[in-house]
């Protein structure tokens, strides 16, 4: 009775704890999209202050702020529901870029616009009118050319990157060893097919020795999307081809795409590890599972020790995690190498600069105690197709005993 009692408890903590989660995530929901909508609103203003009073242009662009403020959040809660629209995301989403790459401009004009007032370089009103109609069309254009550039970087091929990562130690039987990392597919809307297999056939062409896959596979359920991922079956590694679940794999059907990467000759690893032998070489490698899962009440939570639990301790330790704030309790644990994703390099300019004030390691090779972390740019993009000045990747590390390794970036 005194268990059952205990049971109840703690089935009625996990309940009330994922309504917590999920007040939490409303409100941060509703932060972001009020923040969104302001930002749409306040660069239809400022763009549409010098205008004449009568000009066509001044509802168009009140009524493009509207939509775009309110076409994002209803395109992604109208894409959790079976089949939405195909064309629904991509015109969302391209919105959402657009409007990311013209708000800096605009900030910049009003700045440039409050130094002149303030300077009074501009006494005429004519010259005045002139000069913010000027300004604003600079920021349009500016604006515009950037969501072309972005976009078209963000369809080009990834590139691959080859980086060797130095361990003294290393026995020469992992001398070259070549581990391939994939992260941030994020299949769905905008990225299909096509673009996937093109992805695999890059990555095979690195030839591993491991495949490391860590996280964010897709963006939709599993009955939609499962079909564009269909070329990572062609993945072929003589060590295996490894899976952890990143924070977007818990957004749909956290089950389902475990068991789809089950379908896609993947293994998953839940804070699980798997003692591997390259001659006489041993090389163990553990995956723990993104802390979105425990927050959601679907996975434990991460747990890079108990992943290691009784694995040998002379061996190589590789960790996959998707986030790099994991690779701490990585290092703890004894992990040599610790491979991530997540953080796509910041994705665009120039917020990217923002990420690399957020993450400690936002792409590239990095020391993490005595452990290397490697954090890749991504194979792919989230929500806005525009990964301007930070290209997708797939990357390659090569285990070496000499001491070669690379930076971050």
């Amino acid at each position: 009775m005194r268990l059952r009692r205990r049971l109840g408890a703690a089935r009625r903590l996990s309940f009330h704890g994922k309504r917590r989660n999920v007040r939490d995530l409303v409100r941060f929901a509703t932060f972001i999209f009020a923040v969104w909508g302001g930002s749409c609103f306040y660069m239809a203003w400022r763009l549409t202050g010098p205008l004449d009073p009568g000009s066509p242009l001044r509802p168009a662009a009140w009524v493009f702020a509207a939509a775009t403020a309110i076409l994002v959040p209803w395109a992604m809660v109208r894409q959790r529901r079976p089949h939405p629209p195909r064309l629904m995301m991509p015109a969302a989403y391209t919105a959402m870029s657009f409007a990311a790459m013209l708000l800096p401009p605009v900030v910049l004009r009003d700045l440039v616009w409050g130094a002149g007032v303030a300077l009074g370089a501009w006494p005429d009103p004519a010259v005045r009118l002139a000069w913010a109609r000027d300004l604003n069309a600079a920021a349009l254009f500016t604006g515009v050319a950037l969501t072309v550039l972005g976009y078209l970087q963000a369809r080009r091929p990834p590139r691959s990157l080859c980086v060797a990562v130095p361990f003294p130690g290393l026995h020469p039987n992992l001398e070259g060893f070549r581990i391939v990392l994939i992260a941030d597919l994020h299949a769905g809307a905008t990225i299909r097919k096509g673009r996937i297999e093109s992805i695999a056939r890059l990555a095979q062409g690195l030839k591993p020795d491991l495949v490391a896959v860590a996280g964010d596979l897709a963006d939709g359920h599993v009955r939609d999307v499962l079909p564009n991922l269909a070329p990572l079956r062609h993945l072929r590694a003589p060590l295996g081809v490894f899976f952890v679940t990143g924070n977007h794999d818990y957004y749909w059907d956290p089950a389902g795409w475990l068991r789809a990467a089950r379908t896609l000759g993947m293994i998953p690893l839940t804070n699980e590890s798997r003692v591997l032998r390259r001659g006489s070489a041993r090389l163990v490698v553990g995956g723990v599972p993104d802390p979105t899962g425990a927050e959601f009440g679907v996975a434990p939570r991460p747990s890079a020790s108990h992943a290691f639990q009784g694995t040998p301790r002379r061996a190589f330790r590789l960790l996959l995690a998707h986030q790099p704030e994991l690779a701490d309790a990585g290092a703890r644990a004894g992990a040599d190498l610790i491979v991530s994703g997540h953080t796509h390099g910041g994705q665009l300019l120039p917020w990217a600069l923002i990420a690399r004030r957020v993450h400690r390691c936002v792409a590239g090779l990095c020391r993490v105690d005595r452990s290397w972390l490697f954090v890749t740019t991504g194979a792919n993009y989230w929500g806005a197709p525009n990964r301007l000045g930070v290209p997708t990747e797939i990357a390659c590390l090569i285990l070496t005993r000499e001491a070669t390794g690379r930076g971050g970036r």
